[in-house]
């Protein structure tokens, strides 16, 4: 009786949270690091987590097959999925992209409006894709007193400006920001994937700074472990002696050009030493012509690889690099450094020294950090990692590893996401 009493008041005070995220890439949208983010947050959340009613609201779009529209609806193991078909924003076109991004927006303010009659929703949860994206939460925020939480993974226009795409001074970067300050100070609460992101919320758009919950992002320990250096990797590409690995975007804000330098620098001294490039982008064009200019004979450039062979790609390497720009500092935060602490490897993160990374570099003791421009300090640390005992990369590995298990797995972090959301909706 007295168990049946409780299960009963269990009950009473439960009450179910009816959720609507609003991004424009999901599942089975997952070549994209927010894309597979969000989607591995959404599922862990709905199969832990009894009180939780998920829908999403994304485009209709495939990523893998461009002549592809996916279902209008699909519930996805009891996620429900409602697709939108509007113009891609993948564009070339800075223009073009936003333009496709604010039509999204529009139209998903639209089918959460007559979703909301129905599902009397508890809490929008918004992203920075498209930036426009927030305007779905003002609307319902002013209209029907819907909280919306936003999470911001990267920032607009503050990274526009930085890889100056867009003119600081200029009238749309002085609505975009005024905009951006305004959804900002309007959200229920707002979610910052690092420290460093904090810290420009703060100063720069002068939000509370109560109101910025700090929650990075995560790795999948059970799919990318600590292996063997003798990966299918290494012997389908031919690749042998010490490796210093970057893997993911090649684009400008990666600014990659620094390891061109610091292996421009080793070619002779240290033949043993291959860095890989696995990738593709916007500025693998530019590095490829610089190699073969330059002849840069220990640089080896290899095309994307599948999701179920990147874990081989991490294994493979002695050295993970991570690389952004540092004029990019709080306006984003490399995932991919998440999966190699997962790897177990050591990392050489080529960002501002206040970054996130680089925080977490210092307080693990797993890896170094390094300035950007600075092909000689690169090279210097990889000679020291190199001919130092392996007794070294082993245990910088190892705490590696151990950082992410302890703090940045996705039970974990879901966990901290899933009490945010209980606060926002009590």
């Amino acid at each position: 009786v007295l168990i049946g009493l409780l299960s009963i008041l269990q009950n009473i005070e439960r009450k179910d949270m009816n959720i609507c995220l609003i991004t424009e890439d999901f599942y089975p949208n997952s070549s994209e690091a927010v894309a597979i983010l969000l989607s591995q947050l959404m599922r862990y959340l709905h199969d832990t987590y009894d009180d939780i009613n998920i829908d999403v609201i994304t485009s209709a779009n495939s990523i893998k097959e461009p002549s592809e529209i996916l279902a209008p609806y699909e519930n996805w193991g009891g996620i429900q999925i409602f697709r939108v078909n509007t113009p891609r924003s993948k564009r070339p076109s800075v223009a073009v992209r936003l333009l496709s991004g604010a039509i999204f927006s529009i139209v998903a303010a639209k089918k959460v409006k007559y979703l909301h009659s129905k599902e009397n929703y508890n809490l929008i949860i918004l992203g920075t894709n498209p930036p426009s994206s927030p305007l779905i939460g003002h609307f319902m925020s002013f209209i029907y007193g819907v909280p919306y939480l936003y999470l911001v993974h990267d920032l607009f226009p503050d990274i526009a400006i930085s890889m100056k795409v867009l003119r600081d001074k200029s009238i749309f970067a002085r609505v975009s920001y005024r905009l951006q300050k305004s959804w900002l100070t309007e959200a229920k609460a707002v979610v910052a994937i690092g420290r460093c992101m904090l810290d420009l919320l703060t100063r720069k758009y002068q939000i509370d700074p109560e109101k910025v919950h700090v929650i990075p992002n995560w790795s999948d320990v059970d799919t990318i472990e600590p292996q063997s250096k003798e990966t299918d990797f290494r012997k389908l590409h031919n690749l042998s002696g010490f490796l210093v690995i970057y893997s993911g975007n090649v684009g400008y804000p990666q600014k990659l050009n620094t390891v061109l330098d610091a292996a421009k620098l080793l070619q002779k001294t240290h033949s043993d030493v291959t860095f890989v490039l696995v990738g593709g982008g916007s500025a693998w064009d530019d590095l490829a012509m610089r190699v073969q200019h330059e002849a840069i004979a220990n640089i080896r450039m290899i095309p994307p690889v599948k999701v179920t062979e990147y874990s081989s790609v991490l294994a493979s390497s002695d050295i993970s690099l991570v690389s952004l720009d540092s004029n990019i500092l709080g306006s984003a935060v490399p995932s991919k450094a998440y999966n190699i602490l997962a790897s177990g490897r050591p990392m050489i993160a080529i960002l501002h020294k206040e970054s996130e990374i680089a925080r977490v570099i210092h307080e693990h003791h797993c890896g170094m950090q390094i300035d950007h421009d600075n092909g000689i300090q690169l090279a210097s640390s990889v000679i020291m990692m190199c001919e130092d005992s392996s007794l070294l990369l082993d245990r910088m590995g190892q705490q590696a590893r151990n950082a992410c298990t302890e703090s940045y797995t996705l039970q974990i972090i879901a966990g901290q996401y899933y009490r945010l959301f209980h606060e926002l909706v009590k």
